[in-house]
């Protein structure tokens, strides 16, 4: 009580003070530049030469206790010096960066720590509390500070973070039976590669797991273990998350690993039909592995990114591979971008390279919240009565069938679709001209006209 009440006279006086000798019967509290520092090593040897706060002031004050009967009923300043050796800054610029004065509410450390688990910038920080206090000088926190709470939470975040992390998992599981991890280590029982998928993710697979796309990247934890995940599209056509993997390496072991315990974890689903990879080579050897049956299909963007030279010569001499490989149903993906996007937004918004296994699980989850949330909503929007561009009876009847954004796809495909005029021609009948009516970005790269037979092409260039 005494020493509250001296403090904040110190602090409206600006200096700052510590407890300095205390007996049973009294206390001291001096200020923080009593007393001279002297090095006690060898001064020759002496690497840092940072000056020292401590140059001989004698201001301080003397708190004794009156006793009686055994208990204290009050406290009595029995000498008191208030003269200093130093100018005092009495600023609350100045006396905010003074230990004694960093006195701050529990509430407003946690809102601190919420915001900074949140990765919100340090800047942003500083203008949400100096909006709270009025202006930034009156905020009880410096730069420093901040910089200061956010490594200790950090380092208290990062210890025991494996026991963490299986104690967030066992949570889940107890809250719904139906989530499911895996963990692998190595032969001196260090993690090696970790898999989890909610509930919520196993019954979109059971739903939309068709065709998936599978990538990793970089920068989520800070052991810099790979990310992995398995991405599809549900109905809306929005890109869903079945499963994640956290991996030490990229080999072909370490993928088998994962797509084995992904098939173990989907249960009596059925394999996917086609996934979508990059041009990895142990993902290949993986994939082929653990999904025989699987169509694999390589990402269009890294073909024609690597090998734009030899596509021409390729597609001359298999001129019906895009017929063929029409049979296969790929969800309208062709590239690995939704694995990519994926993540992207993971990165950006909710991990980086400092977030700590448990910390990196749980921002897992909620991402996968916030992606229900989009799909509620698009969900709710089909509800509405939809605007159909065409009086035709099949398009209003597919408007209630389709949901929003496939059938504003089906829509546009439509439109296209009859911009081209087909005739007959020839003698017998037997041919026709195809004609594109219709000059548009999209179609801007084809030819205008050209001829069909029963079985030749002949393109009027």
């Amino acid at each position: 009580m005494a020493y509250a009440f001296y403090n904040k006279y110190v602090e409206h006086a600006g200096f700052n003070v510590r407890k300095s000798r205390s007996r049973a019967a009294y206390r001291e509290i001096c200020c923080s530049k009593e007393g001279k520092n002297k090095y006690r090593g060898d001064e020759t040897k002496r690497e840092r030469r940072r000056g020292s706060a401590r140059i001989g002031c004698r201001a301080y004050v003397r708190v004794r206790n009156v006793v009686i009967e055994g208990e204290v009923v009050s406290v009595v300043f029995d000498d008191v010096v208030v003269q200093h050796n130093h100018p005092l800054t009495p600023s609350p610029s100045a006396v905010k960066h003074m230990r004694s004065h960093k006195q701050r509410g529990d509430t407003l450390i946690e809102f601190v720590d919420t915001m900074q688990q949140c990765r919100e910038p340090q800047s942003s920080i500083m203008g949400v509390l100096s909006d709270m206090h009025g202006d930034r000088e009156s905020i009880p926190f410096t730069t420093r500070d901040l910089e200061n709470r956010k490594a200790a939470n950090v380092r208290e975040g990062n210890a025991d973070d494996i026991s963490k992390l299986l104690r967030f998992f066992n949570e889940c599981k107890k809250d719904n039976p139906k989530f499911y991890w895996d963990i692998r280590t190595d032969e001196e029982g260090v993690v090696k590669n970790v898999f989890w998928s909610h509930a919520s993710m196993q019954a979109e697979y059971a739903d939309f797991g068709d065709a998936i796309t599978f990538d990793t990247t970089y920068k989520t934890n800070i052991y810099g273990m790979p990310l992995a995940m398995f991405v599809g599209a549900n109905h809306h056509l929005q890109s869903t998350l079945f499963g994640c993997a956290l991996l030490r390496d990229e080999r072909a072991e370490s993928f088998e690993w994962l797509f084995e315990t992904f098939k173990n974890c989907m249960g009596d689903c059925p394999t996917p039909r086609c996934i979508l990879t990059d041009q990895d080579t142990a993902m290949a050897i993986a994939v082929g592995r653990a999904f025989p049956e699987t169509i694999h299909r390589l990402c269009r963007w890294h073909i024609i990114d690597g090998h734009s030279d030899h596509l021409n010569t390729i597609f001359m001499r298999h001129k019906d591979i895009e017929t063929e490989m029409m049979e296969d149903y790929c969800g309208h993906m062709t590239s690995t971008q939704r694995s990519e996007s994926f993540n992207r937004l993971v990165k950006s918004s909710f991990v980086d390279h400092q977030t700590a296994l448990h910390r990196f699980a749980r921002r897992i989850l909620e991402v996968v919240l916030s992606r229900k949330e989009k799909e509620a909503a698009e969900t709710r929007a089909c509800q509405d009565v939809p605007n159909v561009k065409t009086a035709w009876p099949f398009a209003e009847q597919l408007s209630r069938v389709y949901t929003r954004a496939v059938f504003k796809v089906f829509e546009n495909t439509l439109d296209e679709s009859v911009h081209f005029r087909i005739e007959q021609y020839g003698v017998d009948q037997t041919q026709w001209i195809i004609s594109h009516s219709k000059r548009s970005e999209k179609h801007d790269w084809c030819q205008r006209q050209f001829k069909r037979g029963n079985h030749i092409v002949n393109a009027d260039q």
